[in-house]
């Protein structure tokens, strides 16, 4: 999609690939090189499974062939389920903020650029869901603990 916002003009997309955080950079900026992205924000994460990934949005001159730049992936990204994402950007702004929220990015983009983007921000409501969803869980054990002794007593 045509950024409007951070980068007006350019074309932003979407990128995630499943490698390992310390050689996986230099494979990642390998890739960027080769394919000339203009700007970028790669954040290094690990999934709660563990899985160690780069997170980042990409900015291009022109639109970009994704299958093309996917399949130079092919032997270079880990051989999980799907080791490669790439799509046109939707929400860039808040795709920006979110690859930047573990505080474990690079980019090129100045420091005012960054600023203006501002910071990922855990949506309440899902909070409030995890607490509650918790609080139900932990009533489920009492009563089945209470079950569990009512049935062998």
């Amino acid at each position: 999609m045509e950024d409007t916002i951070v980068k007006p003009g350019l074309y932003a997309y979407q990128f995630r690939v499943d490698v390992s955080l310390d050689l996986g950079l230099t494979k990642v900026m390998e890739f960027m090189s080769k394919y000339k992205v203009q700007f970028y924000i790669c954040g290094a994460e690990i999934s709660d499974l563990g899985k160690q990934h780069f997170q980042c949005i990409l900015w291009f001159r022109d639109k970009q062939n994704t299958t093309k730049l996917r399949n130079w992936w092919i032997g270079k990204a880990d051989t999980t389920r799907q080791p490669v994402s790439m799509t046109s950007a939707k929400k860039i702004k808040n795709l920006a903020m979110y690859t930047m929220k573990e505080g474990n990015f690079t980019t090129n983009l100045s420091e005012d650029e960054i600023k203006s983007i501002g910071k990922w921000k855990k949506r309440l409501a899902d909070a409030e869901w995890a607490d509650r969803l918790e609080e139900h869980a932990k009533a489920y054990d009492k009563t089945w603990e209470n079950a569990a002794k009512q049935h062998y007593a």
